[in-house]
Parts: structure tokens; sequence; C-alpha cells
């Protein structure tokens, strides 16, 4: 999972056990109470569906197909893919080795 702030362009990237939305959410909810994020723009995939249950952050959904809409987000993981092709797999990292990418 990234995360980008818009103004700083302050990066995150974590590895997640599951894609499940409640872990999703669990990690969203620890990410808003140790970085100063105030809003936060989602994909509309069922793994995001919790999302809006959260309180601390403004959370918005971006429309389908419109990758525009949360186009600092898709420019970091375009960087991110040219340390870690798409034919690589993030499993074999560590959080620091992906840390240290980002």
């Amino acid at each position: 999972m990234t995360l980008v702030e818009r103004q700083t362009r302050f990066a995150l990237a974590y590895k997640l056990p599951n894609k499940q939305s409640e872990t999703i959410k669990k990690t969203v909810q620890d990410l808003v109470e140790r970085y100063p994020i105030t809003s936060i723009t989602s994909d509309n995939g069922s793994e995001f569906s919790h999302l809006s249950e959260l309180t601390s952050v403004d959370v918005s959904f971006a429309h389908p197909y419109s990758s525009h809409e949360r186009e600092k987000n898709e420019h970091f993981n375009g960087l991110l893919r040219e340390f870690i092709t798409k034919r690589q797999s993030f499993n074999p990292l560590t959080d620091e080795e992906l840390a240290q990418i980002a």
C-alpha cells in the first residue's frame, strides 16, 4: 500500500499481510495517528470499503477509470516500479528495504 501527501509529496510504502478491508483500515488508522494526514483519496476497490468508517481523516473515493484523481500516488507507484519491476514480488523485501526504496 502506498500513500503520498499531496502538498509535500511525502510518500509512504507499506507491505500488508493481506488485502482485506479491515487490515487496510487498521493500517491507515495507525498511519493517521503517526503522521499529519488530513485527507485520503482512494480507489473504489472493495479492499478500501471500510475507509469510509474512519472519522479522524477525510476520505474520498476516485471515480472508476480516473487515475488522474490520484495522480501523485500513481506517479509514486511508477517511480517505485523502477526499483521493483512488476515481475518482482514484494514478498522477499523487508519493511526496512521497502522504506529505503520509497
